[in-house]
């Protein structure tokens, strides 16, 4: 079985175990919605996904790029690990001064550019995949949920 269908089983299992977790939080009468709901619907999106994670790792053939091979260097294996630890210490360290959604999209892009291929079409992409992603997700946070996310206060 791939890497990424046993990572996807994996998170697939958490997620169960974590939405029954969910029927144990306590709701309040005066709440218009349970407390339990955006959990819920949180962990089934990422249900969802590694689902679809799974089935794409089946579905992966051999002549595909792998993994690093068993004899690359500790630097070539942790590069990808590293460098998202790194972007979300950068991004709570960034927040303060920032906010959210300018810091966001700045993690977001950075990441993008540093895993990804580094042409001048891809940086164009991952522009405005950080743009509409992080700034999509600040409109169902601030809009939807009601949530309100730290500003730019410098």
């Amino acid at each position: 079985m791939r890497r990424d269908a046993i990572l996807g089983a994996v998170t697939a299992v958490l997620c169960v175990a974590l939405f029954f977790e969910t029927s144990k939080v306590r709701n309040f009468d005066f709440a218009a919605v349970g407390a339990d709901v955006w959990p819920k619907i949180t962990i089934g999106l990422i249900l969802l996904l590694s689902v679809v994670q799974i089935l794409l790792g089946l579905r992966q053939t051999r002549a595909e790029p792998q993994e690093p091979e068993a004899g690359a260097g500790l630097l070539e294996r942790s590069f990808v690990p590293l460098a998202v630890f790194s972007a979300v210490i950068l991004f709570a360290l960034a927040v303060p001064y920032f906010g959210f959604a300018i810091s966001g999209v700045l993690m977001v892009f950075g990441l993008l550019t540093t895993i990804g291929p580094k042409t001048g079409k891809a940086i164009l992409g991952n522009a405005a995949i950080s743009l509409v992603a992080v700034l999509a997700m600040t409109f169902i946070f601030t809009q939807v949920m009601g949530i309100l996310l730290p500003q730019w206060r410098l």
